[in-house]
């Protein structure tokens, strides 16, 4: 009579000196399916790459072994004794980079560190030193244990592994139960979500820029210094103190600070209405040392540190005034965009993946990329390309109550860097406006359609744990405010495709 058995893959992971502990694993676990596999209808099949994995090409190697099984397995028992382990490229070990995947699905792993005595002449003590700090790693997160002796291994797996399958059996059927919630301005969770004015995701903003100028013009006001006066002497008619002076104030010249730099002070404070003293630019006797430079190439001064830390209060005023000049042009850009904030909660007991949530529009209700803002001051659009982070800028960042976009994404493996990289002829300069569009395209993660009368936007999880609330990535923007939101969720581990309305609030 044929049986409903539910198999489950155990991936083994170890460095290459690990071997007699792979044998007990493998008879731990024929052992735990003799007991229970027709009682309970569980199977536990091992997984390791000796045996389970295939000659691939087409990609890093470890990334193709992490796609060929590791992300598949639904446990994982890994062992350390002397050795490290091979590095792959996000991880000193592989054996390492395997546990963080696992656990970062939210899956078992059973860790185990050998404490089984080692001859001189095999011991790795650098690979031990590595097992040793990440012994420490995993020590508050409290998932290893020591074992003195190969009967002592074979006694506590199996331990652990009945105590972790039968739980697994005998606990009430575990199923995820995904829900879609509003995000408030204040960044707590709601039933519905409210239309935002948006506001750029950062603690810097056009007042506190503002604040901090007042207090470096009312800092370096309060530091009165004297002015330097150069006497005039005749070269061909001089003293031999007088000659050495000269040579002094050569090598030692005055630090003088540059009439652009004076123009803009004096001018944002005429525009907001600050007086300045009569000796606000004056550095006393400060003076740069022709003959010494810094370690990092530039220029040493001499003079008290009264006098330095006024030239770079003065330098700071002017370099702070630049920011606030293309902060506010960018933050003005900005104002204005209406938007929605959404978030994706689990309170189920089990972790869902392929999580695909589909949005309904009116068409014409959603703010196209195309319409995005647009930045014509070319200083303004450099500082948000080289200076900001404009992936932050626009993101939604976590609470206590949620996380982030990519706490939902599976880890991406290449050999480089994924951000798009953007080429310019030396005659011809970069344009910054592609720039600026290409790397909204690159954060903006929504897949928009256009059907009819309608717009579907889509948006993709990986994964998302049991009792987790994931945000998006970044706000919905919108072109006209909705009544209600018509959404449909699927996933992996839900057989029925989830819909339902969220009714829209705006801020009266």
């Amino acid at each position: 009579m044929p049986k409903n058995v539910t198999q489950y893959d155990l991936m083994i992971s170890c460095p290459g000196d690990i071997k007699e502990e792979i044998e007990v694993i493998e008879k731990v676990v024929q052992k735990f399916n003799d007991q229970f596999s027709d009682t309970l209808g569980i199977s536990i099949r091992t997984r390791h790459w000796r045996k389970n994995s295939y000659p691939q090409s087409g990609g890093k190697p470890q990334a193709l072994l992490n796609e060929q099984f590791v992300l598949n397995c639904d446990a994982a028992v890994a062992l350390f004794w002397t050795r490290f382990g091979t590095p792959t490229d996000q991880y000193d070990s592989r054996t390492e980079e395997e546990i963080e995947i696992m656990l970062d699905a939210g899956k078992q792993v059973f860790v185990y560190f050998s404490e089984k005595p080692v001859p001189p002449s095999e011991m790795d003590n650098e690979g031990y030193a590595k097992v040793q700090a990440l012994k420490r790693k995993y020590r508050d997160r409290g998932i290893y244990f020591d074992y003195s002796t190969v009967e002592e291994f074979e006694r506590i797996f199996y331990a652990h592994l009945t105590q972790y399958f039968l739980s697994v059996k005998v606990q009430p059927e575990r199923n995820s139960q995904l829900v879609l919630r509003g995000i408030q301005e204040d960044g707590f969770l709601c039933e519905n979500p409210t239309v935002l004015n948006f506001k750029l995701n950062s603690h810097q903003n056009s007042q506190t820029l503002f604040s901090e100028i007042k207090e470096l013009y009312q800092k370096i006001d309060s530091m009165h210094m004297g002015q330097r006066i150069l006497a005039d002497r005749d070269e061909n008619n001089q003293t031999l103190l007088e000659s050495l002076a000269s040579i002094g104030d050569k090598l030692f010249p005055p630090v003088e600070i540059e009439e652009e730099t004076k123009s803009i002070i004096v001018s944002v404070a005429k525009m907001f209405n600050i007086s300045l003293s009569d000796d606000f630019f004056y550095l006393g006797n400060l003076s740069k040392n022709a003959s010494a430079v810094t370690v990092l190439g530039g220029c040493s001064y001499t003079g008290s540190p009264e006098e330095e830390l006024k030239y770079e209060l003065i330098e700071k005023l002017h370099r702070t005034i630049l920011k606030f000049s293309d902060w506010m042009i960018i933050e003005e850009a900005f104002a204005g965009l209406l938007c929605v904030k959404l978030a994706i909660e689990n309170h189920g007991t089990a972790i869902d993946e392929d999580v695909e949530v589909e949005l309904l529009f009116k068409t014409g209700g959603l703010l196209p990329q195309d319409k995005f803002p647009t930045i014509q001051d070319e200083n303004a659009i450099k500082y948000l390309l080289d200076t900001c982070n404009l992936k932050d800028l626009l993101s939604i960042s976590s609470t206590a109550q949620y996380k982030t976009y990519e706490n939902s994404q599976r880890p991406i493996f290449h050999g480089g860097s994924n951000s798009t990289v953007h080429w310019s002829y030396p005659y011809l300069g970069r344009d910054y406006q592609q720039e600026y569009r290409d790397s909204i395209a690159d954060i903006y993660h929504y897949e928009v359609f256009n059907e009819k009368d309608r717009c579907i936007v889509k948006i993709k999880f990986d994964y998302i744990k049991h009792h987790t609330v994931i945000a998006f990535p970044t706000p919905i923007f919108l072109q006209e405010i909705p009544s209600e939101i018509e959404y449909r969720i699927t996933s992996q581990n839900s057989p029925d495709i989830l819909s339902g309305k969220l009714l829209v609030e705006t801020i009266s």
